[in-house]
Parts: C-alpha cells; structure tokens; sequence
C-alpha cells in the first residue's frame, strides 16, 4: 500500500513537481493551494506526512501547523521555505515541526527529509509496543505468589511476557533494515536461563546467528571461559544477584560478543531468572561508526550555516562554535564568556540575550554590536533559543547571530542621503531668495538708468552663483571623488584667486579681511579647482562663525599663506563664535556643521577629503567665544597615489 503524504504550496509549479516527484518515490500524493483546504485534507485522510510551504494565503504554514499537532502530535511535518525566511523555518521547529527543506527543492534533500520521518514514525510505533509490554511485564512482577501457583507457572507466565518481548525486539530490528535506519544495525540477540542454567526461551534471531536452543546449556554457545560451566555468565549474575558485562567469543561464528545480563526476581526479591543479551562487537563498530557518520554530517550542516552559531551554558561560557563564529571572532573561544569574546569586556551585556532566554525559555531577538577577532566593529542581529533535555530543563542556549555591517551602512547611507536632499534644499532655497534680490536690484536699476545700482545688483548675483557653484562642487565631490588632474601653478597667484573669489562673500559686512603672503612662496603641483574650492569652504566657514559673534565690536579673518620647505602651508584665522571640544572633534564628519541648522555639514567635510587626497592635513584650534584657527599643509606635489577613491555610497 503507498504512504500517504500531504502537499500544502500556494505555488501551483511547486506543487506539480513535488507532487510527479512524490509520486516517483511510491508516495499517493495529496495536494492544497491553501492551509484551510490542506488542514481539510489531513481531516479526512489522517496523512502521515506533511510537506507544508510556510507562506500561504490564508491560514499560513505555520498556523497550519499547529493546527495539525494539535489535533495529531505524531505526524510529520516539513516545512519548507525559502533561504530568507529561515528565522521563521527556525519559528516552526519551536512550533514542533519535524524538519524544514529550503526551496529551491532539490531531489536528495527532499529524500534525506522523507527517510529521517519514515525512521521516526518506525521508532514511535515500536516504543510505544515496547512500553505497553514493560508496563505489562512489570504488574505480572507485582503480583503476589497466590496469583502464580507454582514456580513452573511462574516462570511460563514470565517466559511468555518477555517472548513477547523478543518479538516486539525482533520486528524493531526488520523495520530498521527495511528503513536502512541506525535501528537495523542493532542486534537483539537475546535469551532467558533459568536456575538450573538451562535456555528456556530465546529470540528467532538469536537461533540463526548465533546457535542458540531452547532448552540448551546456558554456556553451550560460548568458547573459552564463558564455555564453561563456572565462567558462564547466567551462573555468575545467579549468584552475585547483579547483572554483569562479560566479553565472549561465540563457539558458532567465532565472533567476539559483549554480553549483558540482568537478574529477574519474584517478589520476594529472589533470582528467578537470568535474561541476556548479546551485542556483536563488529555490530558495535559498525553503530560507532554510523553515530560518527552522522556526528560528521551534523556537524557539516553546523559548520556550513550562513551565520555564527554558538551553544552557551548558565556560566555564559561557549560550549561549542560553529566555523563561521570561529573565523568571526578567533580560534580557542571554546570555554571563555560570550561577553569576553564578542565585546572583550568582562562582565555580561546589558539586556544579554542568552541570559534573558535562560531565565524565562523564550527565544530572543535584538541587534547587538561586537568585536571581531580583527578589532573590527560589527552590527550583529542576534537570536537565542533554548535547548532543553528530556525533562524540559533548559541545559543551553543556542545563540545564532547575523552580520548586517554592510545592511547599517545601507541604512546610514539612505538616511545620509535623506539629510543630504533635506540640508540642500534649504540652502539652495536661500541662495535663491539671494539671486532673486540680486535680480530685482539689476532691474530696478535698468528701469531707472542706473548704472551703479546696476553694478552693485550684479556683483550680488555674482556672489550668489559662486557660492551655488560651490554647493554643486561640494555635492559633486561628496558623490564620487574625481581623480586629481595636478599642473603646477605659481602659489602666490593661487593664493591671492582664492582670496578675491571670497573677498566678494564679505561686501556690504563689518568683517574685516586681512591677506598676509609670502611674496616668494615658488610653485606647487596641485588641483586649481579641488584645492581652491577647499580652502574657500573653510574661508566660508569662518564667516559664518564671525555672522554669529553678533555682539562684538571688531570682527576679522585673516588668510595666511608661506613656504615651509617642502610644503606650502595655509592658515584661516577669525575671531568669530568659536568652537567646542566636541564640536572639534567631529567638525569633519559628514553632516555635521558647526553652523547649526543653516549649514549643510558637506563644506568641511568635503574641504577635509580634498586636501587630504593631495596628500594634505589639516589641524584645528578654537576656543569657545574666541574664534577659531584652521593650518592646512599642502605638499609641494601629491602623493603618487592620490588619484581618488571610492564614492561613498559603495559597500
């Protein structure tokens, strides 16, 4: 008769293939494109095996789920689901599903699925005959001496019940080899001896292999020292009461055997009778080296997940890493703390996750930051799982992290992006309202023949266009560094360009300009237009802090500019607001701006890169209420590798 199996998958491709490729395997497929039609289904058939997508319209895998162990426990589910949503494959398992497949559906995953449910429905249904005959056996054992009216009847009533046994045994073993399951390479070689050292019964299998006879001496089947009466080991546990392990070879085969014995009292705590066991060394190695296999396997799959995965204990010390978090965060973590190894601190995180999951059972989730073995820090999204033995006692948790570094970034480079649109608008909104003044002073002036107030309309325009030119260089640079086309320029005359260009920025103000250059200063390979538009944000920036300082009476810059060797070196002085430590410390960085809410935070950053891909530095002093000084060094020519880099918007 074929196994029955259920398919529930919205996607009608899907199910077509699994459903053909089912079928190739001797499976009667049944087949859902929704969880309320497959949990029907499983009403009327009671399949044995579920193979359930975990998206579906309406009720989803894994309410569908549910809804299955609740109403049978035993039957086997698998999920499958797609690679990105393997937190929720992770949901499931908790939710009690047997296995998950990750689609694409290839045939040997699918196979290796199908076969570990077919080994676990063989084992249930076999323990549950093995147990219902243990509880039997043992109320037989309760019963008093009036209930069994001779020891011959006693010992008959005891012989059936653990022939039974050997039955239940028996059919364990010949599922297994039909499974090709561990249960096949498990030999239940076993027989009873009564007090006079005779076999009164003994498994079929213990017949074949092994030579033994109902009615035989409990010593006839072995050579050497178990051969003979006095060594055998039915007469030894007979008279020390305890059952023993012995090894053995048997006289048939010539194969080594380890053999148990176990006493079986009556109640009066007498030894009535002696059940042993046989376990074939060679079987032994053959079941070692299956559990290795599979260890090996296991332990692949734990290597080869895409993520960092470790087990800790209430100590919060790793028990075991998987290959990826050796790799992330070193070689001999095995036994240190996971605050240790993930943070180098030594005492545990704040809410740590693994802590919070031993202390109720239930998973977390949480974005943590750590420190990987090469001082890199690292945004981390972190799970925790309990892992539980038989009792429910949680003995460890599973603690499965992610590394979304490059996924922050994104994050900060879309939301940089945001600022970005945000703080230029702004700005260019003012240098508008700028050039739309300029405009209406040009025609006012037209209309009434004035050429002076015509001058004066223009060179405001013209101030206005050079610096919307450049708010574009800074945005253009903050884009993509272009390499650097160098020529060398006489750095008197590119002092003094500099300096005419921002002097139109202080027409109509109170701030004074000082020009201070060394007359004879040479030349210098440089960028005209990169390092002139440098120096000009950071000429910009000084007015903006004399803007500011409204209150004092005198307020200056001062442009500075001498030969120092083999550099040229630069100074921008004023005596405007000032700056704090704070501020100078992060004056540099992107969006920042000592200006406030009027400043687009691109100026000094973007002044900072350029003189930097010449090869340049720059330094800052200020004193709050005093005003601030900028050196900038620029050597005589550009390193030979500064030819730019990157935007900074790649990953």
């Amino acid at each position: 008769m074929k196994k029955t199996i259920l398919i529930a998958d919205d996607d009608k491709d899907a199910v077509k293939y699994l459903k053909q490729l089912l079928e190739s395997m001797d499976y009667k497929a049944l087949t859902a494109r929704n969880g309320d039609e497959a949990f029907d289904l499983f009403q009327r058939h009671s399949p044995p095996v579920a193979l359930i997508d975990i998206h579906m319209p309406g009720i989803n895998g894994i309410e569908l789920l549910k809804k299955i162990k609740a109403r049978e426990r035993n039957t086997e589910v698998i999920m499958t689901t797609g690679f990105s949503d393997i937190e929720l494959a992770i949901e499931s398992l908790k939710n009690e599903a047997n296995d998950f497949v990750i689609k694409p559906i290839g045939i040997n995953a699918l196979e290796v699925a199908l076969k570990r449910a077919a080994e676990r429905i063989v084992m249930r249904k076999n323990f549950k005959e093995l147990k219902n005959l243990n509880e039997n056996f043992m109320e037989a054992l309760r019963e008093k001496d009036a209930s069994l009216p001779s020891e011959t009847d006693w010992i008959g009533s005891a012989g059936r019940l653990i022939k039974g046994a050997f039955s239940v045994f028996e059919n364990v073993a010949r599922d297994g080899e039909r499974q090709d399951s561990m249960v096949s390479e498990t030999p239940f070689f076993l027989s009873i001896h009564d007090k006079h050292l005779k076999i009164i019964e003994a498994s079929v299998i213990s017949g074949e292999r092994l030579g033994v006879r109902v009615g035989g001496r409990s010593w006839e089947i072995y050579d050497g020292e178990a051969g003979e009466e006095k060594g055998c080991p039915a007469r030894l546990t007979f008279e020390k009461g305890v059952g023993i392990r012995q090894k053995a070879v048997i006289k048939k085969t010539g194969a080594p055997v380890i053999v148990h014995t176990a006493p079986i009292r009556d109640s009066r705590g007498n030894v009535k009778l002696v059940v042993e066991s046989h376990v074939e060394i060679s079987k032994t190695d053959q079941i070692q080296k299956r559990l290795r296999a599979i260890r090996h396997r296991y332990q692949i799959l734990f290597d080869e997940a895409p993520c960092c995965i470790s087990l800790q204990n209430r100590d919060l010390e790793i028990v075991a890493a998987n290959k990826r978090f050796v790799e992330n965060f070193g070689d001999d973590i095995v036994g240190s703390k996971c605050h240790q190894v993930y943070r180098r601190e030594n005492s545990p995180c704040d809410k740590c996750p693994v802590v919070m999951t031993f202390e109720d059972g239930n998973p977390r989730s949480m974005e943590k930051t750590a420190i990987s073995k090469n001082g890199e820090e690292r945004h981390m999204l972190v799970h925790t799982n309990p892992v539980k033995d038989e009792s429910g006692n949680i003995i460890q948790v599973m603690e499965m992290s992610v590394n979304i570094t490059e996924i922050k970034k994104l994050q900060d480079r879309m939301a940089s992006i945001g600022f970005l649109i945000g703080s230029i608008s702004h700005g260019m909104k003012n240098l508008l309202t700028s050039l739309d003044g300029g405009m209406y002073i040009v025609n006012s002036a037209f209309s009434k023949d004035d050429m002076e107030g015509v001058r004066e309309g223009w060179e405001d325009i013209k101030i206005v266009v050079n610096r919307i030119k450049s708010m574009v260089m800074d945005i253009l640079h903050y884009i993509k560094e272009r390499p650097i086309e160098t020529q060398r320029v006489d750095a008197l005359d590119f002092a003094h360009d500099v300096a005419d260009t921002f002097q139109m920025r202080l027409k109509k103000t109170r701030i004074r300009f000082l020009r201070d250059f060394d007359e004879s200063p040479g030349d210098f390979e440089i960028d005209t237009e990169i390092l002139h538009t440098a120096l000009v944000n950071i000429l910009e920036n000084a007015f903006q802090a004399c803007a500011e300082a409204k209150s004092k009476k005198e307020l200056f810059i001062s442009f500075k500019m001498r030969r120092k060797g083999v550099n040229i070196i630069f100074e921008i002085k004023d005596n405007g607001v000032g700056m704090d430590r704070e501020t100078i410390r992060d004056i540099f960085r992107l969006f920042v701006s000592s200006k406030g809410k009027r400043g687009t935070g691109l100026g000094l950053f973007v002044a900072n890169r350029m003189i930097r891909q010449h090869g340049g530095t720059i330094e800052v002093d200020s004193t709050p209420g005093k005003g601030s000084r900028f050196h900038i060094t620029a050597p005589d020519s550009p390193p030979p590798d500064a030819s730019g880099s990157s935007s900074p918007f790649s990953l």
